[in-house]
């Protein structure tokens, strides 16, 4: 993951070239935005939310 503090900023792109789920996180993403109807951008922005919390917890990967 790139270590750039403020993924808050990060294009679709930049999200998905850098973001790596594990399994259980794959999972759990994919049944939200299954039963809650989320869009594509509403996915990114969970996504930025959770890369943020990893890098401000000192995290390089996003987890369970």
């Amino acid at each position: 993951m790139n270590e750039q503090s403020d993924a808050s900023t990060w294009t679709s792109k930049q999200v998905r070239e850098n973001c790596s789920l594990d399994a259980e996180c794959q999972s759990m993403l994919r049944k939200a935005v299954m039963e809650l109807g989320l869009s594509a951008r509403n996915h990114d922005n969970i996504l930025r939310a959770a890369i943020s919390l990893a890098l401000e917890f000192g995290n390089s990967a996003i987890s369970v």
